[in-house]
């Protein structure tokens, strides 16, 4: 096993102008803080354009990181997540796989999906492998990113969840794309992330109803200059609801009123 340290990343250099498909490639990664845990991934590629000199060589890098990806927020997912780069291979497509620790799970293991960084929320692939802890995404042509394990219950998708400071408060977006059975969603906010802290009771005055696509509540009560965490909570018809979460953001944008008071 080779002991990933923080920020440090393992790189697999290929031969100039190789043919496709390729062998699977292991990348034998751990890491020993606490516990010694044993996360190695691995990629193929089937197809993929890989030059001729003199340009720099053509490799994939990966960063492994023990602890939860800060935008996870599904309520079933893993406390691990690997990032991958590629340099100067075009045109591929891949298959990835990944081993996380039984101790990574949080939540149903057998809702995970291997899930893939994008820039608005997550791409979602196969069903994880509990028998043998295995994440796997196949046929990638996407840009290599971050990937790690989350799912939820195959009623509702979103694939992304939000929140940003506005000068009316704080923007609660998200987007799904796929509902079956849903009543609406409710938002909860907290001072902290720990989901014992969630409250009872929701911030909206109603539920929102469901109506697949883009949602955007704000909130106008936020607690300016600190951290403010957000669930979404999805109310299925005829199920127990699920929560989505944490997502953060500070509100700086507001007003203090200061008393005129006129010279003699």
């Amino acid at each position: 096993m080779i002991v990933m340290e923080k920020n440090s990343e393992l790189c697999k250099t290929y031969a100039f102008e190789s043919i496709p498909p390729i062998d699977p490639f292991l990348f034998p990664i751990g890491e020993i803080s606490g516990t010694v845990e044993y996360s190695p991934m691995s990629i193929a590629f089937s197809e993929g354009t890989f030059p001729a000199p003199p340009v720099s060589v053509p490799k994939v890098c990966v960063k492994l990181v023990n602890t939860l990806h800060p935008d996870n927020y599904f309520p079933n997912r893993i406390k691990r997540y690997w990032t991958l780069e590629s340099e100067n291979i075009t045109d591929f497509k891949a298959d990835l796989s990944f081993t996380y620790a039984q101790a990574d799970v949080e939540g149903d293991e057998a809702e995970l999906r291997v899930i893939q960084k994008n820039t608005t929320g997550w791409y979602s692939g196969n069903p994880t492998d509990t028998g043998t802890n295995t994440l796997s995404m196949t046929g990638v042509t996407t840009t290599l990113t971050t990937f790690t394990g989350g799912g939820n219950e195959s009623t509702i998708t979103i694939d992304s969840l939000t929140a940003s400071g506005v000068e009316v408060g704080i923007r609660v977006d998200w987007h799904t794309a796929f509902e079956s059975g849903i009543s609406g969603f409710n938002l909860y906010r907290a001072d902290s992330a720990d989901p014992t802290e969630k409250p009872i009771d929701p911030i909206n005055a109603s539920i929102i109803p469901s109506d697949p696509g883009a949602y955007v509540y704000t909130d106008t009560h936020p607690t300016p200059l600190v951290d403010q965490y957000y669930w979404l909570e999805v109310v299925p018809i005829s199920s127990d609801p699920e929560d989505f979460g944490p997502v953060s953001a500070i509100w700086y944008f507001y007003t203090i009123h200061l008393p005129i008071i006129r010279n003699p």
